[in-house]
């Protein structure tokens, strides 16, 4: 397949968006990781590193126990609510 450039940031990909700006459900992440995503938000709506709110950053789920091979019942409860920033900083850190 012959590489393109990523629409949002530019980077060299194979698709129209590298993986970091795809679009969840083409990363795997569907329904029920969207319900779990918004129940964490509704019972504690802020970074769980940082404490910046639900309403004024975006948060993301980081995996602790990063999963390989889609999702994992045992391992789910090892998930952190995290803003933008400061999940790019603990990804960058592993």
């Amino acid at each position: 397949m012959p590489k393109k450039l990523c629409l949002t940031c530019g980077v060299v990909t194979d698709q129209s968006r590298c993986v970091l700006h795809r679009k969840t459900a083409a990363r795997g992440y569907g329904t029920e990781h969207q319900k779990s995503k918004a129940e964490a938000i509704s019972i504690a709506p802020y970074c769980w590193n940082c404490g910046c709110s639900a309403y004024t950053c975006k948060l993301a789920w980081h995996h602790v126990t990063e999963l390989r091979g889609g999702r994992n019942p045992e391992k789910d409860d090892r998930r952190q609510l995290l803003c933008s920033n400061c999940h790019l900083n603990v990804k960058e850190r592993n």
